[in-house]
Protein backbone atom coordinates (compact mmCIF):
# COMPACT_ATOMS: atom_id res chain seq x y z
CA UNK A 1 0.00 0.00 0.00
CA UNK A 2 1.42 3.39 -0.95
CA UNK A 3 1.30 6.33 1.44
CA UNK A 4 -1.56 8.77 1.04
CA UNK A 5 0.22 12.02 1.88
CA UNK A 6 3.70 11.32 0.51
CA UNK A 7 2.43 9.98 -2.78
CA UNK A 8 4.01 6.99 -4.48
CA UNK A 9 2.54 7.91 -7.84
CA UNK A 10 0.56 10.80 -9.25
CA UNK A 11 -1.86 12.59 -6.99
CA UNK A 12 -4.44 15.20 -7.78
CA UNK A 13 -5.51 17.45 -4.93
CA UNK A 14 -8.70 19.42 -5.38
CA UNK A 15 -8.55 22.26 -2.88
CA UNK A 16 -11.87 24.00 -2.34
CA UNK A 17 -11.61 27.49 -0.88
CA UNK A 18 -14.44 29.46 0.73
CA UNK A 19 -15.53 32.58 -1.08
CA UNK A 20 -17.76 34.29 1.47
CA UNK A 21 -21.45 33.88 2.20
CA UNK A 22 -24.06 34.40 -0.49
CA UNK A 23 -26.75 37.06 -0.32
CA UNK A 24 -30.48 36.43 -0.71
CA UNK A 25 -31.22 35.04 -4.16
CA UNK A 26 -27.54 34.24 -4.79
CA UNK A 27 -26.10 30.73 -4.63
CA UNK A 28 -23.21 30.51 -2.16
CA UNK A 29 -20.01 29.46 -3.88
CA UNK A 30 -16.41 28.59 -3.14
CA UNK A 31 -13.33 28.11 -5.29
CA UNK A 32 -11.42 24.98 -6.25
CA UNK A 33 -7.67 24.76 -6.87
CA UNK A 34 -6.64 21.72 -8.88
CA UNK A 35 -3.17 20.37 -8.04
CA UNK A 36 -1.11 17.45 -9.37
CA UNK A 37 1.55 15.51 -7.51
CA UNK A 38 3.82 12.57 -8.32
CA UNK A 39 5.68 9.61 -6.92
CA UNK A 40 5.52 6.70 -9.41
CA UNK A 41 8.24 4.04 -9.49
CA UNK A 42 9.62 1.66 -12.16
CA UNK A 43 9.34 4.24 -14.97
CA UNK A 44 11.57 7.02 -16.26
CA UNK A 45 8.60 8.98 -17.61
CA UNK A 46 4.82 8.65 -17.36
CA UNK A 47 2.97 11.06 -19.66
CA UNK A 48 -0.76 11.53 -19.07
CA UNK A 49 -2.92 13.73 -21.34
CA UNK A 50 -5.87 15.33 -19.52
CA UNK A 51 -8.87 16.98 -21.16
CA UNK A 52 -11.48 17.53 -18.43
CA UNK A 53 -11.96 17.28 -14.69
CA UNK A 54 -15.50 17.50 -13.29
CA UNK A 55 -17.25 17.23 -9.93
CA UNK A 56 -20.76 15.79 -9.58
CA UNK A 57 -23.24 17.08 -7.01
CA UNK A 58 -24.48 14.39 -4.63
CA UNK A 59 -27.76 16.27 -4.26
CA UNK A 60 -28.78 17.27 -7.78
CA UNK A 61 -26.41 15.34 -10.03
CA UNK A 62 -25.24 18.68 -11.47
CA UNK A 63 -21.75 18.62 -12.95
CA UNK A 64 -19.20 21.33 -12.19
CA UNK A 65 -16.36 21.72 -14.70
CA UNK A 66 -13.03 22.30 -12.94
CA UNK A 67 -10.64 21.99 -15.87
CA UNK A 68 -11.03 21.85 -19.65
CA UNK A 69 -8.48 21.59 -22.46
CA UNK A 70 -9.89 20.53 -25.87
CA UNK A 71 -6.40 19.89 -27.24
CA UNK A 72 -5.32 18.17 -24.03
CA UNK A 73 -2.71 19.01 -21.40
CA UNK A 74 0.12 16.44 -21.26
CA UNK A 75 1.93 16.14 -17.94
CA UNK A 76 4.92 13.95 -17.13
CA UNK A 77 3.93 13.06 -13.60
CA UNK A 78 7.48 12.00 -12.72
CA UNK A 79 8.67 15.58 -13.27
CA UNK A 80 6.64 16.77 -10.30
CA UNK A 81 9.02 15.23 -7.74
CA UNK A 82 6.66 15.20 -4.72
CA UNK A 83 5.58 18.79 -5.31
CA UNK A 84 2.13 20.23 -5.92
CA UNK A 85 1.62 21.16 -9.58
CA UNK A 86 -1.08 23.82 -9.85
CA UNK A 87 -3.31 22.71 -12.69
CA UNK A 88 -5.94 25.43 -12.26
CA UNK A 89 -7.85 27.53 -9.72
CA UNK A 90 -11.60 27.74 -10.30
CA UNK A 91 -13.94 30.30 -8.73
CA UNK A 92 -17.69 30.04 -8.13
CA UNK A 93 -17.94 26.34 -7.38
CA UNK A 94 -21.49 25.95 -5.98
CA UNK A 95 -21.56 25.15 -2.27
CA UNK A 96 -22.90 21.69 -1.57
CA UNK A 97 -22.11 18.01 -1.31
CA UNK A 98 -20.14 16.18 -4.02
CA UNK A 99 -19.82 12.41 -4.41
CA UNK A 100 -17.88 11.89 -7.62
CA UNK A 101 -14.90 13.19 -9.58
CA UNK A 102 -14.60 12.40 -13.29
CA UNK A 103 -11.38 12.81 -15.29
CA UNK A 104 -11.19 12.56 -19.08
CA UNK A 105 -7.87 11.06 -20.22
CA UNK A 106 -7.08 10.59 -23.91
CA UNK A 107 -3.67 8.94 -23.72
CA UNK A 108 -1.00 7.53 -21.42
CA UNK A 109 2.55 6.72 -22.49
CA UNK A 110 5.71 5.71 -20.69
CA UNK A 111 9.46 5.46 -21.06
CA UNK A 112 11.09 2.64 -19.17
CA UNK A 113 9.15 -0.09 -17.41
CA UNK A 114 7.35 -3.09 -18.91
CA UNK A 115 5.15 -1.03 -21.29
CA UNK A 116 7.98 0.89 -22.92
CA UNK A 117 7.25 1.28 -26.64
CA UNK A 118 3.77 -0.27 -26.42
CA UNK A 119 0.40 1.43 -26.85
CA UNK A 120 -1.36 2.02 -23.53
CA UNK A 121 -5.14 1.70 -23.81
CA UNK A 122 -7.39 3.87 -21.61
CA UNK A 123 -10.73 1.98 -21.41
CA UNK A 124 -13.64 4.41 -22.05
CA UNK A 125 -11.22 7.34 -21.71
CA UNK A 126 -12.97 8.53 -18.55
CA UNK A 127 -12.00 7.84 -14.94
CA UNK A 128 -14.84 7.87 -12.39
CA UNK A 129 -13.63 8.36 -8.82
CA UNK A 130 -15.88 8.04 -5.76
CA UNK A 131 -14.74 9.06 -2.27
CA UNK A 132 -15.79 6.75 0.57
CA UNK A 133 -18.22 9.46 1.72
CA UNK A 134 -19.40 12.64 -0.07
CA UNK A 135 -17.39 15.81 0.66
CA UNK A 136 -18.83 19.29 1.12
CA UNK A 137 -17.78 22.63 -0.36
CA UNK A 138 -18.91 25.48 1.92
CA UNK A 139 -18.74 29.21 1.22
CA UNK A 140 -16.67 29.95 4.31
CA UNK A 141 -14.65 26.76 4.63
CA UNK A 142 -11.97 24.88 2.75
CA UNK A 143 -11.64 21.20 1.87
CA UNK A 144 -8.84 19.32 0.11
CA UNK A 145 -9.64 16.24 -1.95
CA UNK A 146 -6.52 14.21 -2.66
CA UNK A 147 -6.58 11.53 -5.35
CA UNK A 148 -3.62 9.19 -4.96
CA UNK A 149 -2.88 7.24 -8.16
CA UNK A 150 -0.48 4.29 -7.97
CA UNK A 151 1.00 4.30 -11.50
CA UNK A 152 2.91 1.04 -10.99
CA UNK A 153 -0.37 -0.78 -10.25
CA UNK A 154 -2.38 1.21 -12.82
CA UNK A 155 -0.51 0.19 -15.99
CA UNK A 156 -0.96 -3.51 -16.79
CA UNK A 157 0.72 -5.57 -19.51
CA UNK A 158 -1.97 -7.69 -21.17
CA UNK A 159 -0.74 -10.12 -23.86
CA UNK A 160 -2.74 -9.85 -27.09
CA UNK A 161 -1.20 -11.98 -29.81
CA UNK A 162 2.40 -11.19 -30.68
CA UNK A 163 2.02 -7.43 -30.26
CA UNK A 164 0.89 -7.30 -26.64
CA UNK A 165 -1.15 -4.51 -25.11
CA UNK A 166 -0.96 -2.32 -22.03
CA UNK A 167 -4.09 -1.20 -20.20
CA UNK A 168 -4.43 1.86 -17.95
CA UNK A 169 -6.77 0.81 -15.14
CA UNK A 170 -5.90 3.25 -12.39
CA UNK A 171 -5.60 2.26 -8.75
CA UNK A 172 -6.68 5.41 -6.93
CA UNK A 173 -7.07 6.26 -3.25
CA UNK A 174 -9.36 9.19 -2.42
CA UNK A 175 -8.89 11.27 0.75
CA UNK A 176 -10.85 14.38 1.76
CA UNK A 177 -9.76 16.63 4.63
CA UNK A 178 -10.15 20.19 5.88
CA UNK A 179 -7.55 22.87 5.20
CA UNK A 180 -4.62 23.06 2.78
CA UNK A 181 -1.85 20.42 2.71
CA UNK A 182 0.75 21.17 5.37
CA UNK A 183 3.61 20.14 3.06
CA UNK A 184 3.06 22.98 0.56
CA UNK A 185 6.35 23.14 -1.36
CA UNK A 186 7.44 26.09 -3.44
CA UNK A 187 6.31 25.88 -7.02
CA UNK A 188 7.61 27.42 -10.24
CA UNK A 189 4.99 28.60 -12.73
CA UNK A 190 5.61 29.94 -16.22
CA UNK A 191 3.08 31.92 -18.22
CA UNK A 192 2.09 35.16 -19.90
CA UNK A 193 0.82 38.20 -17.99
CA UNK A 194 -2.86 38.74 -18.87
CA UNK A 195 -3.58 41.76 -16.64
CA UNK A 196 -1.81 43.85 -14.00
CA UNK A 197 -3.12 45.28 -10.71
CA UNK A 198 -1.51 48.05 -8.67
CA UNK A 199 -3.84 47.82 -5.65
CA UNK A 200 -3.27 45.19 -4.44
CA UNK A 201 -0.02 44.71 -6.38
CA UNK A 202 -0.04 41.64 -8.58
CA UNK A 203 -1.12 40.22 -11.90
CA UNK A 204 -3.02 37.40 -13.58
CA UNK A 205 -0.76 34.77 -15.16
CA UNK A 206 -2.04 32.60 -18.03
CA UNK A 207 -0.30 29.20 -18.11
CA UNK A 208 -0.74 26.19 -20.38
CA UNK A 209 -3.47 24.87 -18.09
CA UNK A 210 -5.36 27.99 -16.98
CA UNK A 211 -5.12 31.37 -15.26
CA UNK A 212 -3.97 32.20 -11.76
CA UNK A 213 -3.89 35.38 -9.69
CA UNK A 214 -0.35 36.17 -8.50
CA UNK A 215 0.17 38.55 -5.56
CA UNK A 216 3.33 40.58 -4.92
CA UNK A 217 4.48 42.04 -1.61
CA UNK A 218 7.43 44.25 -0.54
CA UNK A 219 9.56 41.12 -0.02
CA UNK A 220 9.01 39.80 -3.57
CA UNK A 221 12.19 39.95 -5.69
CA UNK A 222 11.73 40.78 -9.39
CA UNK A 223 14.45 40.17 -12.02
CA UNK A 224 14.47 41.72 -15.51
CA UNK A 225 15.52 40.13 -18.83
CA UNK A 226 19.21 40.67 -17.97
CA UNK A 227 18.84 38.89 -14.64
CA UNK A 228 19.16 42.13 -12.67
CA UNK A 229 16.89 43.07 -9.75
CA UNK A 230 14.16 45.56 -10.64
CA UNK A 231 10.85 46.83 -9.25
CA UNK A 232 7.42 45.28 -9.72
CA UNK A 233 6.64 48.16 -12.10
CA UNK A 234 8.57 46.07 -14.64
CA UNK A 235 5.65 43.63 -14.89
CA UNK A 236 3.50 44.36 -17.96
CA UNK A 237 0.79 42.68 -20.02
CA UNK A 238 2.20 40.24 -22.57
CA UNK A 239 5.45 39.47 -20.73
CA UNK A 240 6.47 35.85 -20.23
CA UNK A 241 7.33 35.38 -16.57
CA UNK A 242 8.39 32.58 -14.26
CA UNK A 243 7.19 32.94 -10.67
CA UNK A 244 8.25 31.02 -7.58
CA UNK A 245 6.11 30.88 -4.47
CA UNK A 246 3.18 29.14 -2.81
CA UNK A 247 -0.53 28.69 -3.25
CA UNK A 248 -2.34 30.21 -0.27
CA UNK A 249 -5.69 29.33 1.28
CA UNK A 250 -7.21 32.34 -0.48
CA UNK A 251 -6.64 30.60 -3.82
CA UNK A 252 -4.02 33.16 -4.83
CA UNK A 253 -0.37 32.47 -5.60
CA UNK A 254 1.97 34.43 -3.31
CA UNK A 255 5.19 35.11 -5.26
CA UNK A 256 8.60 35.18 -3.61
CA UNK A 257 10.53 35.57 -6.89
CA UNK A 258 9.47 36.81 -10.35
CA UNK A 259 11.81 36.29 -13.33
CA UNK A 260 11.43 37.61 -16.88
CA UNK A 261 11.36 34.71 -19.35
CA UNK A 262 11.97 31.02 -18.72
CA UNK A 263 14.26 29.51 -16.11
CA UNK A 264 16.37 26.35 -16.03
CA UNK A 265 15.89 23.93 -13.14
CA UNK A 266 18.96 21.87 -12.26
CA UNK A 267 18.79 18.92 -9.87
CA UNK A 268 21.87 17.53 -8.19
CA UNK A 269 23.98 17.33 -5.06
CA UNK A 270 26.31 20.08 -3.89
CA UNK A 271 29.86 18.73 -3.90
CA UNK A 272 31.78 21.81 -2.75
CA UNK A 273 31.25 25.40 -1.64
CA UNK A 274 33.17 28.05 -3.60
CA UNK A 275 33.91 31.70 -2.88
CA UNK A 276 31.19 32.86 -5.27
CA UNK A 277 28.91 29.82 -5.39
CA UNK A 278 29.10 26.04 -5.33
CA UNK A 279 29.82 23.05 -7.57
CA UNK A 280 27.42 20.18 -8.28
Amino acid sequence: MIRTVLLAACAVALVAFGGGGGSAGTTAAGSVALLLRDGAADYEHVWVTLHEVELRSAESGQRVLLFSSPSGLTVDILDLDDQDFILDVIDDVPAGSYDRVEIEVSSVSTEGGPCDGLDIVVPSGRLVLKPSTPFTVRADEMVTLRLDIDASKSIHLHPAGSSGQCLFRPVIFVEAFSGVPEDRCQRHLEGVVASVSSDPPGFWLTTDSGSLEVRLDPETTVFDAEGLPTSDAFVAIGLTLTVSGRLEASGRFEADVVVHGSTLSVDGRIEALLASGFSM
